[in-house]
């Protein structure tokens, strides 16, 4: 996400600025930045989806990303930037995590029921969320070392990650629009 775009979202959010004055072709980003911007009306959840978000988006632009991401040995090895790979792959491995733990809460709120789940079926868990599970390379010890997949792939993996929390922000919006029309139908008691 560009720095002017942030910066319009800061303004329109201050009220210094609106949407309608952003050029045309950058009112997608200018949008999005909005959606990540926190609000003091949001809830816990709007707020917690909005930093996973932004840290998929984050990671598309990591330095990290080059070093860890191919199907080439070499072409993940790149010198000077030891710290780059880790810290990126400790973000993507945070994402899926929390994907994971979401597509086990939703199971279970489904009425699946788990025993203790072994390191291969959370595995197998979070291959379901995303498919950068399915893609990850271990060492012997099991550490994650990168992922046998193209550079444009993790992007587009990781774009759709933020998309999935963005839309969360989106549904719980819509449901708190519902249960406002619930309560009050004709708007009758608003302000």
């Amino acid at each position: 996400m560009s720095e002017e775009a942030k910066n319009w979202a800061e303004n329109i959010n201050n009220g210094t600025a609106t949407l309608a004055q952003v050029p045309s072709e950058q009112r997608t980003e200018v949008s999005n930045a909005l959606a990540l911007m926190p609000n003091p009306q949001d809830t816990v959840g709007d707020a917690d989806a909005k930093e996973k978000a932004q840290q998929a988006i984050d990671l598309i632009s990591h330095n990290g990303l080059n070093n860890a991401v191919g199907t080439i040995k070499l072409g993940r090895h790149a010198p000077f930037q030891w710290g780059q790979k880790q810290e990126f792959i400790g973000g993507v491995e945070q994402l899926v995590s929390t994907l994971s733990l979401e597509s086990l809460i939703n199971a279970k709120s489904q009425g699946a029921t788990f025993g203790a789940l072994s390191d291969n079926e959370m595995r197998i868990l979070a291959s379901s969320a995303t498919q950068i599970g399915s893609w990850t390379m271990r060492d012997k010890k099991g550490r994650v070392t990168g992922y046998k997949i193209g550079e444009q792939a993790m992007k587009d993996e990781l774009d759709k990650i933020s998309k999935i929390f963005l839309r969360a922000i989106k549904a719980e919006e819509i449901n708190k629009e519902s249960a406002q029309l619930k309560s009050d139908p004709l708007g009758l008691f608003n302000n």
